[in-house]
């Protein structure tokens, strides 16, 4: 069975579903909350078990109750989780998320008391297919992707930092956020065919192998055959977008270490973040693979 190695980040989430977004100095009553783990690369290791991939997650969580709940929930996921660091000293992260439900907009208040935190994880693989990184970790990431030189390697650049940046010169594909590429190429819009072409002709200098960007409701841009394609983003009624560029990636590297072409690759991708944001909580909103196929399929939703 294909391997895939996801290292970085795990946090533990509590949705707040809110019909409006809330007016400061006023009294609120929550009827419901909704709590799940969270966080880039964990999220993607779980919907690449749950695609029936397998797939190890490389991070660290505090013995705490946050961390043993999320471990616990990987279990359930059938995530592989032999490089998983416990660590009594670390406090796991979380968040507390206000999820728009009249536009599916969210508003993340992020605790991490130790942020991007270094550690050592001892691989014992004979080889992987695939190794995807989210910008935490930055050593544990370096690690593997110089000790596995054959594996496909995936960079979840979210945001910039100069953790993503190393790691952005690295990896086979550079799958970037709008935000990435503003602040890196210091383009601060992609209104333009002109600057589109700025915007790849900059990012090439950094990775010249593949190059997609993310663009959320947008969709996303990569390059085929030497042209700069726009993937259109599915037309849904978002409930909550907590975790959907989460999806995109696990679809994505689930894809690639599949051996699907990179136009077949982004449009499921895309798909499975489309009915992800349909649903309310990150990782409890991760489609099934038949759901997904289904759609792509019929090319509708």
């Amino acid at each position: 069975m294909r391997k895939v190695l996801c290292i970085g980040h795990s946090a533990y989430d509590i949705t707040l579903p809110l019909i409006e977004f809330p007016i400061e100095n006023k009294k609120y009553n929550v009827e419901s909350l909704i709590e799940c783990g969270g966080g880039p690369a964990g999220n993607a290791a779980c919907l690449i078990s749950k695609w029936g991939m397998h797939s190890c997650f490389a991070g660290i969580l505090g013995e705490d109750v946050y961390g043993m709940k999320i471990r616990d929930e990987y279990l359930k996921f059938g995530v592989d989780l032999r490089y998983l660091v416990l660590d009594d000293h670390y406090t796991t992260p979380f968040s507390f998320i206000l999820a728009n439900q009249e536009n599916g907009s969210r508003t993340l208040f992020n605790y991490d008391k130790q942020s991007n935190p270094q550690y050592v994880i001892k691989c014992e693989e004979d080889s992987l297919d695939t190794i995807l990184v989210d910008g935490h970790a930055l050593s544990a990431s370096i690690e593997a992707i110089e000790k596995f030189p054959k594996a496909t390697t995936i960079l979840d650049a979210g945001s910039f930092s100069q953790a993503t940046k190393t790691l952005a010169q690295m990896v086979d594909f550079l799958v970037c956020s709008e935000d990435f590429a503003r602040k890196y190429t210091s383009i601060p819009n992609f209104d333009s065919q002109h600057n589109v072409h700025h915007v790849f002709e900059k990012l090439e200098a950094l990775n010249k192998k593949n190059i997609i960007i993310t663009l959320g409701e947008k969709g996303s841009l990569y390059k085929n055959n030497n042209q700069i394609i726009h993937q259109r983003a599915y037309e849904v009624k978002a409930e909550d977008t907590t975790g959907a560029g989460d999806v995109f990636h696990g679809a994505f590297a689930f894809c690639i270490t599949q051996g699907f072409s990179i136009k077949k690759t982004i449009k499921i991708a895309s798909i499975a973040a489309a009915l992800s944001v349909q649903r309310i909580g990150g990782r409890i909103s991760i489609p099934s693979y038949e759901e997904v196929l289904c759609l792509y399929n019929k090319e509708v939703i």
